[in-house]
């Protein structure tokens, strides 16, 4: 531990974390194969495949993972997690350039947070920081511009959520500062939890 704090996120912290997201992905296959499977354990592993792989700047996976879980008929089931798995399905969605497909999305997420969830400020954020950018990046806006839209967004976040609550959105810090800074949101991520969230 304290050889990754002296040098931050490492290449064997990349490998280890894709060691433990094959194995889910052998695990799924191997539980749904024997008809183990539930949906309320589909949305955990689907989330937690998405998450990893985001992390892991998969984007690929990422989509497919939400695609998977966006799949799933979970009614009632754990809506605070469904609805964080969708803001979070955004994500792989920007980095490929979905811009139409995105306008689509936000406009849905958008919609379910005013009618279940108009108290989820941290969400409403997000959706709207996705939005702002995907508007940028149809106007080509130069990245140093983008950059000031995108630490004012990050401030907003920081301040509508306590540090123990904003943990729980971690990928979502981590990959504003990736907009911001370069890099992979891994890295960001480690940077942003030894920093204390500060800005």
């Amino acid at each position: 531990m304290t050889r990754v704090k002296a040098y931050g996120w490492r290449q064997d912290n990349h490998y280890e974390l894709s060691k433990a997201r094959e194995a889910l992905v052998q695990l799924h296959q191997k539980v749904t194969a024997q008809n183990y499977v539930t949906g309320g354990l589909e949305v955990y592993i689907q989330d937690s495949l998405l998450r990893s792989a985001i992390i892991l700047g998969h984007f690929s996976a990422a989509l497919e993972a939400y695609n998977d879980f966006l799949e799933l008929n979970l009614g009632n089931y754990r809506e605070d997690l469904q609805m964080e798995t969708r803001l979070l399905g955004l994500i792989p969605h920007y980095e490929f350039g979905n811009w139409q497909l995105l306008d689509s999305l936000i406009r849905s997420a958008s919609r379910l947070i005013e009618r279940k969830y108009p108290h989820f400020e941290l969400g409403r954020l997000f959706v709207k920081a996705v939005k702002t950018c995907v508007a940028l990046q149809k106007a080509q806006t130069p990245r140093a511009e983008m950059a000031l839209i995108w630490r004012k967004i990050k401030k907003d976040a920081l301040s509508i959520a306590s540090k123990q609550r904003l943990a729980d959105y971690i990928i979502f810090t981590g990959w504003i500062d990736r907009q911001i800074k370069g890099g992979s949101v891994a890295e960001r991520v480690y940077e942003v939890t030894q920093t204390g969230y500060r800005v």
